[in-house]
């Protein structure tokens, strides 16, 4: 399946950005990393590219930063891919919900 045309933008690799734990079996924890302050966002994709969950969307201050995530029930188990957005760019990652 493609993505691209889903995740579109700067990709920045040196964003640091992870989930734990991964595989999800309940409750998630996203951590990343802010040089500054600024617009985030944080999406999770199925892998035909349609987004399942808006996690998160405001503003974060610079430094490390945590977003909870309990994903629903209508959240079949699977292959998804998280995309962070930030004034400092994009990174994605691939995680599995059990």
């Amino acid at each position: 399946p493609q993505l691209a045309t889903s995740i579109k933008g700067q990709i920045n690799t040196s964003l640091s950005f992870g989930i734990a734990p991964n595989p999800v079996f309940g409750n998630a924890t996203f951590r990343y990393q802010l040089t500054r302050s600024g617009e985030v966002s944080l999406a999770i994709y199925d892998l035909s590219g349609r987004v399942v969950d808006m996690t998160f969307m405001g503003v974060q201050a610079a430094g490390e930063q945590e977003i909870s995530w309990n994903p629903t029930s209508r959240i079949s188990n699977g292959l998804y891919v998280a995309k962070l957005q930030t004034a400092e760019g994009i990174q994605t990652l691939k995680f599995i919900k059990n």
